[in-house]
């Protein structure tokens, strides 16, 4: 299978994190999307990373999904429960993570446009969700131990926030959110998959 990704995409890292986590020997082909004349549309219609691309051929595309199916190999316990309460919690707390995710992305973007072209009004509206989930991020994150597609998204979410926006201290008023990703840091997957930009360090 091949994985169309970048090295800072911190959906194309959920994807990454999964595979390692479950023994997945992906091929990772590094196409930039927004970067001139990128390939990743050649692969992805939507323009879009992470992508993967099955040994036969079938595209599944958005990290969800894709996290999903390469959990669908056998591990126990499952990065992604079957059913029941257990899924919606961990789903939840993906979505929070993601959301987290679409926002500094949407910020970073925006950023990188001409000062002129920049919108006050949609970067603070990103910033205030970012500080309004991190609590509830915080709070579900300490109520549950476990490692899970939930943990990893909020992995994923909270180091392309520091990645991308060291200067904001997003994590400062959250001190035992910041002592959970620590704790998280030395395992191996994590390790391994750690946010930069370019194709190789």
């Amino acid at each position: 299978m091949k994985l169309i990704y970048t090295n800072a995409s911190p959906y194309a890292r959920k994807a990454r994190i999964v595979a390692l986590e479950d023994g997945i020997d992906l091929e990772l082909i590094w196409h930039h999307p927004t970067a001139e004349g990128s390939k990743v549309p050649d692969f992805n219609p939507l323009g879009k990373v992470p992508a993967l691309i099955l040994d036969d051929g079938t595209l599944i595309i958005d990290s969800p999904v894709i996290c999903e199916f390469l959990d669908q190999h056998e591990r126990t316990p499952s990065l992604v429960p079957a059913a029941g309460p257990d899924r919606m919690r961990v789903k939840t707390l993906e979505a929070i993570a993601d959301g987290i995710m679409d926002a500094t992305v949407a910020s970073v973007l925006e950023t990188r446009r001409d000062p002129s072209e920049r919108s006050p009004y949609w970067l603070t509206r990103w910033e205030e969700a970012i500080r309004r989930a991190l609590p509830l991020l915080e709070g579900q994150l300490l109520a549950d131990e476990s490692f899970n597609l939930g943990t990893i998204a909020s992995i994923s979410a909270l180091h392309y926030l520091d990645f991308r926006f060291p200067e904001q201290a997003y994590l400062e008023p959250h001190p035992a959110l910041s002592e959970w990703l620590k704790s998280h840091e030395n395992r191996d997957s994590i390790v391994q998959t750690m946010p930069f930009d370019g194709p190789s360090r």
